[in-house]
């Protein structure tokens, strides 16, 4: 094996006080060398006491409230990282003790830049056993983007300009498309990463989830990038206003014929139809899975009013605020600095 490399390991959070004493205790205690790990913590403007937390295991701790994100707050790390690779984690998962290690070697011993392993969600019972149904039907190779975080090249991410950080959600896939592009391989292997904590514990919560989602599709329709990531995500924003349309229409049409026989055959035919779509079309067998993509697709009102509140939020900025979201950071400008 090669000599084992110096690593940054890049935490971001907000509000996670009740999370980040495991997550930093789990990075203490992973079969790597301590001397060879930086650590670094990047805060969205928390409430509680995370920062406090924060600076009790790191030497590096900075705050990041201007159009915070998940993106901003890597590429703030991304930044501040002193060795040649870098790993990234939220505030609200437990590195897995052998992860770094492997992935280490994957990236030593290959031509790949990125490297992710899967996740274990904390609660293996109800929403939680299916939210990260889509770790378990993977296998090892090439893939489009990293997942949760993942270990990098440092230079390969300062080469694409790092995270696009007007992404609130979903800036994975976005950020795997410019890897890709840019010549860099990114690479799934069978190791769990970590135990992540999503703390959706019933319906009201995953609603909550939804509308967050619906905002980060609200801010990718306003970026006037027409890169294949954001077309996608604006095709897909059109698709449920459509959607809604036509149960509106349907609504409008039982109300009218006092009919509310209309309404529940409606119903029926679309849940046929998502069968259809994913057990017969797609052929996709794991019941998590299944339970997930009927859990999304029924609630789509919900997120639907999340990118309405984004909408109505984003009319009320101000000129200077409004131009200000669609700078992105020059990281290696900042570099220079």
């Amino acid at each position: 094996m090669k000599t084992q490399p110096a690593i940054s390991m890049v935490v971001i959070g907000f509000n996670e006080a009740g999370n980040l004493h495991n997550t930093f205790n789990a990075i203490k205690n992973m079969n790597y060398p301590a001397h060879l790990l930086e650590l670094i913590y990047v805060d969205s403007g928390s409430v509680d006491n995370s920062i406090e937390i924060a600076k009790q295991y790191c030497d590096k701790v900075f705050i990041e409230p201007e159009w915070p994100t998940a993106a901003r707050n890597r590429n703030m790390g991304l930044i501040e990282c002193s060795h040649p690779y870098c790993h990234f984690l939220d505030g609200d998962i437990e590195i897995d003790p052998d992860y770094i290690q492997h992935a280490v070697n994957k990236l030593l011993e290959t031509d790949v830049q990125v490297v992710c392993g899967y996740l274990e969600e904390k609660s293996k019972k109800g929403l939680g056993k299916i939210l990260l149904h889509d770790y378990s039907n993977r296998n090892p190779g090439l893939i489009n983007a990293p997942g949760a975080g993942g270990t990098f090249l440092k230079d390969a991410l300062i080469e694409i300009n790092g995270w696009d950080e007007r992404i609130p959600r979903g800036e994975e896939m976005e950020i795997g498309n410019r890897l890709i592009k840019s010549g860099y391989k990114i690479w799934y292997i069978d190791c769990k990463m970590g135990i992540h904590d999503f703390g959706i514990t019933n319906l009201f919560k995953y609603a909550k989830k939804q509308i967050n989602e619906g905002m980060s599709i609200g801010a990718v329709t306003k970026n006037p990038s027409t890169d294949n990531f954001y077309n996608h995500i604006r095709i897909l924003a059109n698709r449920n206003i459509l959607f809604h349309f036509i149960v509106l229409m349907i609504l409008t049409l039982s109300i009218i014929l006092g009919n509310l026989w209309i309404i529940a055959g409606s119903f029926l035919t679309y849940l046929i139809y998502l069968f259809v779509k994913y057990r017969i079309i797609r052929k996709i067998r794991n019941p998590d899975t299944i339970a997930y993509h009927f859990l999304q697709n029924l609630t789509k009102t919900f997120e639907l009013y999340g990118y309405i509140k984004f909408q109505v939020r984003f009319l009320k900025l101000s000129g200077e605020k409004k131009a200000s979201f669609f700078k992105r950071m020059d990281i290696k400008a900042k570099m220079k600095n």
